[in-house]
């Protein structure tokens, strides 16, 4: 029977799983990787995730599927991909495809023409694939440009309000949200929560959304990233016309307030799944 191995490399985590045409016979947990091979240093985590991969692998497959974010299957650092990945693996090129995570997801929900996906996981972005294959996208611009709604998004939402309000009143005790984001960095000073901001970056700040989920004050903040969303959603809606939208990303499953502000945002009666 033929293996097939599918991966999901993302900000946060990248995920595998090893199945053959009874269904799934293995999986696990990798550390976090992006397509963004134009930087060494990215390179240089995609190589050791892919070995980190052919270490936990119990068996060679015979085929890769691999969703990967922040690239495209057109984009030169795809090949780069697959030619990584099938040297850790042993495999040729050619029994490697690579695309982008997002696409990958929206297959998973949807046949092409079908309907919208909002993915928010450590960056946002909405999808829709059009039945000739092309596809029509809202967001997925990066940390640099707006990731609004995402884990990133969340955190530095939460951090920026922290510190906002200890500067505005610097005699008053900690708030809740400031106690338990020190927590979570290992110090309520500057100092330490630089050292762990712009040493652990996108990914250090995206882990604070989990935090900020466990402190009542921040729901608001939650209701405000679902709105985010919408605003994607609400754009393919707009130039694609109504469909089912679907939800994908481990970012939704912070908050259930994040569901609420998307569905009280989003444009007209479509279904939510």
């Amino acid at each position: 029977m033929s293996l097939l191995l599918t991966l999901d490399v993302g900000g946060s985590a990248s995920r595998w799983a090893l199945r053959d045409e009874a269904g799934e016979r293995a999986k696990g947990e990798l550390p976090a990787a992006s397509g963004h091979l134009f930087v060494a240093a990215e390179e240089a985590r995609f190589r050791a995730m892919a070995a980190a991969l052919a270490r936990a692998v119990p068996q060679r497959p015979a085929a890769v599927l691999a969703g990967v974010t922040g690239l495209d299957a057109t984009a030169p650092e795809a090949r780069l991909a697959a030619a990584i990945l099938a040297g850790a693996l042993g495999l040729s090129e050619a029994a490697v495809s690579v695309t982008n995570d997002v696409n990958l997801a929206y297959r998973a929900a949807f046949a092409p023409g079908e309907g919208h996906l909002v993915y928010a996981g450590t960056g946002s972005v909405a999808l829709h694939i059009r039945t000739d294959g092309t596809e029509v996208r809202a967001g997925g611009r990066g940390m640099l440009v707006d990731d609004a709604g995402s884990a990133f998004w969340i955190g530095q939402q939460a951090l920026r309000r922290a510190w906002r309000e200890r500067e505005e009143n610097p005699a008053a005790p900690l708030s809740p949200l400031s106690l338990a984001l020190a927590e979570a960095m290992g110090g309520e000073s500057w100092d330490h929560q630089r050292a762990y901001v712009y040493t652990g970056g996108r990914d250090a700040i995206a882990q604070l959304a989990r935090t900020a989920a466990g402190v009542a004050e921040a729901e608001d903040i939650f209701v405000s990233a679902g709105r985010e969303l919408a605003r994607l959603a609400n754009i393919l809606i707009r130039l694609v016309g109504p469909k089912p939208v679907a939800l994908a990303g481990r970012a939704w499953l912070l908050h259930p307030a994040m569901e609420s502000g998307f569905r009280a945002a989003l444009a007209g009666s479509v279904s939510v799944r």
